[in-house]
């Protein structure tokens, strides 16, 4: 039930930020998921001032994060402030991250967004990926603190 909420958030948020949709072709939404999947596109925010990418910093998964975990009825943030008050919780980011690669998988298959279960089984490998990519991040002090403070504005936002 929790993951089914989580999936369908990340359904809203998805064609707010990237293009696809009914609106699109089959062979434009399949274009676009596959350019948005090579090297977890879909997390990144571009560059910085010098050239350094931003990791983990996509406009839709901040929405995802501060969506879910945070304003959403029954929210987690509210209800464990010791867990997410200062900060947004890595490994909740990495499956907020997860629950968006999944709604773009949908439309990866069959270029028309289908159902696809979104479990431990088909997505655990996905989300270990983003735990051992926040890893790396955590290993480069100039990444580690742009993704920190990150965490902090998307945990602080709703106050």
């Amino acid at each position: 039930m929790w993951c089914s909420t989580l999936k369908l958030k990340a359904r809203d948020i998805v064609p707010c930020f990237y293009k696809l949709g009914n609106q699109f072709s089959s062979d434009e939404n399949l274009a676009i998921t596959q350019d948005l999947i090579r090297g977890s596109l879909f997390v990144w925010d571009g560059v910085d001032e010098e050239g350094s990418t931003n990791n983990f910093a996509a406009p839709a998964l901040a929405a995802m994060v501060i969506e879910f975990f945070y304003t959403a009825p029954l929210a987690l943030g509210p209800i464990f402030p010791e867990i997410f008050g200062c900060e947004a919780p890595k490994v909740a980011i990495c499956l907020a991250a997860t629950a968006l690669r999944a709604v773009i998988d949908e439309y990866n298959v069959t270029r028309t967004q289908q159902d696809f279960n979104f479990e431990y089984a088909g997505y655990s490998k996905v989300f270990n990926g983003f735990i051992n990519m926040q890893h790396i991040i955590d290993a480069n002090a100039k990444h580690a603190a742009k993704t920190k403070a990150l965490q902090v504005a998307w945990a602080t936002s709703t106050r």
